[in-house]
């Protein structure tokens, strides 16, 4: 279990009437009247079919870009730039090749401030708790895909995010690894308590990792469903043989009949 000392508390996160155009002679919506409110402290999914404006909207999240209409909250407060509370991952690891393990872990701290022996053991702790504590003096090219993410996941969560937004973090893996890492990030999750957002166009992935998933139109994205996921809040891979996880699945699939939606199964 995770040592809670350091963890803030999780933030709730909102989105009101979030609508997002991009300029040119053809102006583009990608999203429109977006609205959502994710619980302190809790997970949800996004699922949609490509270009339906998924990451932009994470990137709104993250303070990243400024809606044309509508606004975000963070614990109440208007988000107009990035914050350091607000942790992203993305698809690709991105660990600095020439740093070990553990310094890709200390990033954070070392941009913050100058390292201390209670980031090391914070450092430390974090990677044990992933399962990679014995690879702290490794470098990224040591390690496999899976346990590159395990560091970037450890990376994001040695910020002490209140919130955590994840962009299809496991995308690149192969199908075992990306299933174990399933199990593994919900245990994360349910050790820190931090809230998490993912976008995914995995819709088991969804619904194995979510407390509620919500469904997205193809462009301009907008809210088509949200379906709230009756899992129990401790998950193995059993939960997918459920007549819940298969009937949740069938749910949000059937949004996304037609071959050119783009979004898997």
């Amino acid at each position: 279990m995770l040592r809670r000392s350091k963890m803030p508390s999780p933030l709730g996160l909102t989105a009101t009437n979030v609508t997002h155009v991009f300029g040119g002679k053809e102006p583009v919506v990608a999203l429109q009247d977006f609205s959502l409110d994710v619980a302190p402290g809790e997970f949800v999914a996004i699922v949609g079919p490509s270009g339906c404006g998924k990451t932009t909207l994470l990137h709104t999240f993250a303070g990243l870009v400024e809606p044309t209409d509508g606004d975000v909250r963070v614990g109440g407060e208007r988000l107009t730039a990035p914050r350091r509370d607000i942790a992203m991952m993305f698809q690709a690891p991105t660990l600095l090749p020439w740093k070990t393990v553990l310094g890709n872990c200390l990033l954070p701290r070392e941009l913050a401030h100058r390292v201390d022996d209670a980031d090391r053991d914070r450092a430390l702790e974090l990677l044990a708790w992933a399962g990679i504590g014995g690879f702290a003096d490794r470098r990224p090219h040591e390690l496999s895909g899976g346990m590159q993410q395990r560091v970037a996941i450890c990376r994001a969560l040695m910020g002490d995010p209140s919130v955590l937004l994840l962009d299809e973090p496991f995308g690149a893996l192969d199908a075992m690894t990306r299933e174990q890492m399933n199990v593994d990030l919900r245990r994360m999750w349910a050790d820190s308590g931090v809230t998490t957002v993912l976008i995914t166009h995995d819709i088991a992935e969804a619904v194995y990792l979510a407390e509620r998933v919500v469904v997205l139109s193809g462009r301009p994205g907008r809210t088509l469903d949200v379906v709230d996921v009756p899992l129990p809040h401790a998950r193995d891979l059993s939960v997918i043989e459920t007549p819940e996880f298969a009937k949740a699945c069938a749910r949000i699939r059937a949004y996304f009949a037609r071959e050119d939606s783009h979004v898997g199964v």
